[in-house]
């Protein structure tokens, strides 16, 4: 099997006030208005991430964004005015750092440390 295109969806009770924390965390503002309650971000190669209303699955879902730099990234996130959750070793592989979401949603963005030859 070959996968073309990758939508990962976080499901939230409230998109307005959803869609302005993402756009904080990500940067800026959605690349598509999907309709009333969906809109979506492109955020790499055939990747997108989207959020969609869904009040039963709100506050479980999981995303989890591999970043070259962590420190730059969590301060870049942070001058856009979102505090991290919570920073991780994760063995020898590298460290990752926690948001959660207005809804409980989690976002990790992590940094993986390449093995020395």
């Amino acid at each position: 099997m070959e996968i073309d295109v990758l939508f990962a969806a976080v499901a939230v009770t409230e998109l307005e006030r959803s869609q302005a924390w993402y756009e904080r965390l990500l940067g800026g503002a959605p690349d598509i208005l999907v309709n009333p309650d969906e809109v979506m971000w492109h955020v790499v190669g055939a990747g997108w991430l989207y959020l969609t209303v869904d009040a039963e699955r709100a506050g479980a879902s999981l995303v989890t964004a591999a970043v070259d730099d962590l420190d730059a990234a969590v301060a870049e996130v942070e001058e856009r005015g979102l505090r991290v959750d919570g920073t991780e070793v994760v063995a020898d592989a590298g460290r990752k750092a926690r948001y959660r979401d207005p809804d409980g949603n989690t976002v990790w963005l992590i940094e993986v440390v390449q093995p020395e030859a």
